[in-house]
């Protein structure tokens, strides 16, 4: 439970257990998202057990945390009352949230590469598919869809890699996520590729740029 703060979660499952957010790494997305998406409401589509969740309460954003597991958003609701942060948790499929038009929302989806039990690198066999999850994200002002650090970034050729910023997030040393940001929380930086490197205060390092195309090999005389 090292990944969570002290006397916290409440309610725990195993594989909430081993789809939660570190508490560093969550803090760092919220910190972002309330820099960039002011006034958005956050939908947590894959809300688990609500450490993303809590992590934007405590920046004061207002926040719907949502999970199709009815344990799973149980476990999210009484983890948030727990920890002073109430929030209104549903249970709900991500890929149909259950929000109106017109309210400005920024979109967290950790999309469940183990859905059928064994961990899967294919993207479209994942809950929801990966290109379901782009789909729905151009829905919202913003998002940040959570992915493996290992994930095959020549997968997102065909979906246009200058609508995204990919950043990789580590923490102190070991290489936790790459998040895709997108519409304002790429901003700017769509089509660059960035780090943060985390340590025990914060935020240690950042690193960002365009990555170039490896050099051709220089034939031989």
């Amino acid at each position: 439970l090292e990944r969570f703060p002290a006397g916290w979660p409440r309610g725990l499952t195993r594989r909430g257990r081993e789809q939660a957010t570190r508490e560093a790494v969550a803090r760092e997305r919220a910190r972002r998202i309330a820099r960039v998406a002011r006034g958005c409401t956050v939908f947590d589509g894959t809300s688990g057990l609500g450490a993303d969740a809590r992590a934007s309460l405590e920046l004061g954003l207002a926040v719907v945390a949502a999970d199709r597991d009815p344990t799973v958003a149980r476990c999210a609701a009484a983890n948030l009352r727990a920890a002073g942060k109430p929030a209104l948790a549903v249970v709900a499929d991500a890929s149909r949230p259950p929000l109106g038009p017109g309210a400005p929302l920024f979109l967290v989806l950790d999309p469940d590469r183990r859905a059928e039990g064994a961990r899967e690198l294919d993207p479209e066999r994942w809950s929801p598919p990966l290109s379901t999850a782009l789909a729905l994200a151009e829905r919202f002002r913003g998002a940040c869809i959570k992915l493996s650090p290992a994930f095959d970034m020549g997968w997102l050729e065909a979906a246009g890699p200058a609508r995204f910023l990919a950043q990789w997030v580590s923490d102190r040393g070991e290489l936790c996520e790459m998040n895709l940001w997108t519409g304002v929380g790429a901003g700017a930086e769509a089509g660059l590729r960035g780090a943060v490197a985390l340590g025990p205060e914060g935020p240690a390092a950042r690193h960002g740029g365009v990555t170039k195309p490896a050099a051709a090999p220089q034939k031989g005389k």
